[in-house]
């Protein structure tokens, strides 16, 4: 029933795991070798992995990354395939609205 919750028309999957699976699944399905991905630090180390090029959004600690900021990066860079950031920290406690 997730594509009824979510309103979708593709598959969609549940994991159960820890936050870093979830974040390793969406990366490894979405980024192959040198694809550009903006992003606020969390999905760093994963797109490397991938051999991805990572552009880090700067984000001090404890506040959500800015869609300006973001937006301003994917101009910049250029050819971005995706876009990762974390919508919600539990460790800091930051919601992105």
């Amino acid at each position: 029933m997730l594509k009824q919750v979510f309103q979708t028309r593709y598959d969609a999957f549940l994991i159960t795991g820890s936050r870093s699976a979830g974040m390793e699944a969406a990366i490894a399905g979405t980024v192959e070798a040198g694809d550009k991905v903006v992003g606020d630090g969390y999905f760093s180390d994963l797109v490397k992995l991938h051999d991805g090029e990572y552009f880090s959004v700067p984000m001090p600690r404890g506040e959500a990354v800015n869609p300006t900021d973001i937006r301003k990066k994917i101009k910049d860079v250029g050819d971005v395939k995706a876009i990762a950031v974390v919508h919600n920290s539990t460790g800091t406690g930051v919601t992105i609205h």
